[in-house]
């Protein structure tokens, strides 16, 4: 009885967490860009081999670790499909639009600018940051939080 309650528990909370490898993913609607622009995530996945969905924010320390590594691998795979949606975690609209500038971070970025009232938390199950899903063209989820070189490796693996 012990073990079905702990199975019970680890499936409930993989539910809970969404965007698990092999689902599709989830339509996130009503994030803005920096300019003001709506874009959901569905225009980003239908229009690119392989989408990186990030969930960050500009005051995170292991976001901006992260960022050495996403920069490379966007510009090594964005030319044959790759792309990156980033949902930002901030509330302050002035820091989110000025690291994305001093970071050179040149993908596709949305806010609703809540924090962790961001609609995605739900969706997605975002209990820290960073976090990310690896969606490919058909919308199915490949891999989930690619870290450090391994972002770069996974999309050699899937495009090369």
């Amino acid at each position: 009885m012990k073990k079905l309650f702990l199975v019970a528990c680890a499936a409930t909370i993989a539910a809970a967490c969404g965007g698990q490898v092999g689902e599709k993913y989830k339509e996130i609607e009503g994030l803005s860009s920096p300019g003001g622009r709506e874009i959901r995530l569905s225009e980003v996945v239908e229009g690119n081999s392989y989408t990186l969905l990030d969930f960050w924010a500009s005051w995170c320390r292991p976001c901006l670790v992260e960022l050495p590594h996403m920069r490379a691998a966007y510009e090594r795979f964005h030319d044959r499909g790759f792309e990156i949606y980033g949902v930002s975690y901030d509330e302050d609209g002035a820091a989110w639009r000025a690291m994305i500038e001093a970071e050179r971070m040149n993908w596709v970025h949305v806010s609703a600018l809540r924090g962790w009232n961001c609609p995605t938390q739900p969706l997605y199950g975002v209990d820290a940051i960073p976090r990310n899903c690896l969606i490919d063209r058909h919308g199915n989820i490949v891999a989930k939080n690619l870290r450090g070189e391994a972002l770069a490796q996974k999309l050699g693996e899937l495009m090369e």
